[in-house]
């Protein structure tokens, strides 16, 4: 009946919440079904495995698998940056380091512009949105961003369903102008990340062109909260998943920082260290169709 729940997201956000431990919940199955076996229960033993194997294949494919074709000439960097006040020099010299076309950033204190400068000052063009909130959410680019198309929503509500999000079309050398989008949800069920996720999907489905999203979803893949919004923007995340979550431990790795780029996009995914965060870094490199695909 949970692994059945697991499912049910979009119908009562209790789903997504239960889809966490999906697969630590195909594998409960699986072992019920080699005891009704051994019990002589053939039959419903064959359902359960059935039942076990099609819900946890597909998330064993999302920590092996990989995107199609080579990596690209584009680089984003993906980091929650974590509230609390430490030395951010690490997390500073490793994006600096690996010196990535686009940064997606979520946890943005006043410390962290103290911190951050030499990196802020790196790239000429950035969007930080949430001025006077406790934590900010932005975006770094190496190309420029179109004054008009810059989007930060997270100033509209200070309650909990509020959209933490901020946008804006970057300018390619190619002509391209895709949305670079930073994400930042909120906890699941019974907070309000399902009433955030369809806000922001109503958001980014009004956008037109392709979509570069890097964000803290603080969900999974394969729930419904998260699947909402790469259907809105038209985007596939990048493969394979990592758990990016420190605390929760090898035992229970969660998959809950994503990058998604345009469906059919080229790239992958590579993990990066914590750097004093909660949260490890994701970094995708890809390459983008041409202006007119």
């Amino acid at each position: 009946m949970l692994l059945a729940i697991s499912y049910l997201g979009s119908v009562h956000p209790v789903g997504d919440s239960v889809a966490v431990f999906r697969l630590q919940l195909a594998a409960a199955v699986l072992a019920g079904a080699v005891g009704i076996w051994a019990a002589g229960g053939r039959w419903l033993a064959v359902v359960c495995s059935a039942a076990a194997m099609w819900a946890g294949v597909p998330i064993v494919a999302n920590f092996t698998g990989v995107s199609a074709g080579e990596a690209g000439s584009y680089t984003l960097y993906q980091k929650n940056l974590f509230r609390k006040q430490w030395s951010r020099m690490e997390v500073m010299e490793e994006i600096l380091s690996l010196d990535p076309d686009f940064v997606t950033l979520q946890e943005i204190t006043s410390h962290d512009r103290k911190w951050l400068g030499r990196l802020l000052d790196a790239y000429e063009h950035k969007l930080i949105c949430g001025e006077g909130s406790q934590t900010t959410i932005g975006l770094l680019s190496r190309f420029p961003l179109l004054p008009e198309t810059r989007i930060c929503p997270v100033e509209e509500r200070e309650d909990k369903a509020a959209i933490k999000l901020a946008a804006a079309q970057v300018r390619l050398p190619d002509g391209g102008q895709p949305w670079l989008v930073s994400i930042h949800l909120g906890w699941p069920y019974p907070a309000d990340q399902i009433e955030q996720a369809a806000r922001i999907a109503d958001l980014l489905g009004s956008l037109k062109g392709p979509m570069m999203i890097g964000g803290d979803f603080n969900m999974v893949p394969w729930a419904s909260s998260v699947q909402m919004i790469a259907e809105a923007a038209r985007a596939e995340r990048v493969k394979p998943a990592f758990g990016t979550y420190v605390p929760s431990g090898p035992l229970l790795p969660l998959p809950i920082d994503h990058i998604f780029l345009p469906t059919g996009t080229n790239g992958r995914a590579e993990l990066r260290p914590a750097v004093g965060s909660d949260h490890l870094g994701i970094v995708a490199r890809f390459g983008l169709g041409t202006p007119d695909q």
